[in-house]
């Protein structure tokens, strides 16, 4: 595979080999996906040094079992909280990751999610608007431009996925605050390297940072791999994606704008994910994303409260470690925002803070039972007019 790149980690010199140097068009040609081949590739072309390498070496394994150690007191601390889903005991394991296996597990579990989305965003052939004279020459330089943007557009999409992907790879603390609706099957994975540099970073204690991190991954993933949010979740990031197809419009727009002898705006292109991907809000994915914002600022709200709970016992005084990981994941710049945006699922701080809130008001009203009743029918999850009325949603419940 490492042929396959150029020199530096940079994105848009993989993107003009392949479109230029032939091994993308006769991948088309020849009726292949190459889109997922180039999430993948640029996936692990993120992870390259300066100098091209791709080498990384495996998890340390006094790392390993440190983390194992902690998973430990995390997974007994997590048994205790109750208002949660179940999760079984043989989804409650910890598998720590460099950065190539965290890109590995997420193409492999999200290929279904991923795929769709790069096919919202692929232009449909259409034959017949390609003009077919060939004897005129301004014509053949309109075909040509159009082919090359039918191609580009899916080419770029695909690109800058999985360069996304890889610098999230580099960058996560807690995976699962992507919040992707998945299986509890393989439990929770961390990338060990990850956790000790942001612990260097911020001043943080390692073990006591891990601690947190272990706490919320497992309350996260026992809330998003319980059916009832996981399959209405899945159903609306389906509804989101499906009313993306203005965004292919808007990078074939994007793409038409550019000066070819301009490397600099390419590369600025690729580099900006909301240019290529980013489509105009439409009525339909507004009505979607109300709904994907009241159940994601009810589960948030949910996950925040039970790992105070936990870290309260195993920590302490938690609040340095929640200030620079809320901080850290809330930063515009962080990749996991651009993959949240393209899948509709981008959870901000008002949405966290409506989330305690709400929690917080069913807790001072009901004490919890209701809440523990969540996860037994989608339709007890709260829609948007619920989310900021505690009482409201309560007064529903009684008729469920």
């Amino acid at each position: 595979m490492s042929d396959d790149f150029p020199s530096g980690s940079d994105p848009l010199q993989f993107l003009m080999k392949n479109m230029l140097g032939g091994q993308f068009g006769s991948a088309f040609g020849q009726g292949t996906d190459f889109r997922w081949e180039m999430v993948s590739s640029m996936a692990s072309l993120s992870l390259a040094g300066p100098d091209g390498t791709l080498y990384e070496p495996n998890v340390d394994p006094s790392l390993r079992i440190k983390i194992d150690r902690l998973f430990e007191l995390a997974e007994m601390r997590f048994e205790t909280l109750d208002m949660l889903p179940g999760l079984a005991k043989a989804n409650r394991t910890v598998q720590v990751v460099n950065h190539q296996g965290l890109i590995k597990i997420y193409l492999e579990r999200q290929k279904e999610t991923f795929q769709s989305l790069l096919d919202a965003l692929t232009p449909d052939a259409d034959p017949g608007s390609v003009p077919s004279d060939e004897n005129d020459p301004a014509a053949q330089m309109e075909r040509m431009m159009m082919m090359m943007q039918r191609i580009a557009a899916p080419a770029m999409v695909a690109s800058q996925l999985g360069w996304v992907l890889g610098e999230f790879a580099k960058t996560c603390v807690g995976p699962l605050e992507l919040t992707v609706p998945r299986a509890a099957t393989g439990g929770v994975e961390l990338v060990g390297s990850n956790l000790a540099a942001f612990a260097d970073r911020h001043g943080l204690d390692f073990d006591q940072l891990a601690l947190w991190t272990l706490i919320r991954e497992l309350v996260h993933l026992s809330i998003l791999s319980t059916p009832q949010v996981r399959e209405r979740l899945e159903t609306l990031i389906a509804l989101h994606i499906a009313d993306r197809g203005s965004a292919t419009n808007s990078t074939m727009q994007a793409l038409s704008e550019i000066d070819p002898s301009d490397p600099e705006a390419m590369k600025a292109l690729l580099a900006n994910p909301a240019s290529l991907i980013a489509a105009p809000v439409n009525d339909a994915q507004l009505r979607t994303q109300s709904e994907i914002e009241a159940i994601l600022s009810f589960t948030e709200g949910m996950v925040q409260y039970q790992t105070r709970l936990a870290a309260a016992y195993l920590i302490g005084d938690f609040t340095a470690i929640e200030t620079a990981t809320s901080s850290h994941r809330f930063n515009p710049g962080n990749p996991m925002q651009s993959i949240s945006a393209m899948l509709g699922i981008t959870v901000t701080e008002a949405m966290l803070e409506r989330g305690a809130a709400f929690i917080s008001g069913v807790l001072e009203r009901d004490g919890g039972p209701a809440l523990t009743k969540v996860w037994t029918d989608s339709q007890r999850l709260p829609t948007p007019a619920e989310i900021g009325a505690p009482g409201l949603w309560l007064a529903r419940m009684e008729f469920l």
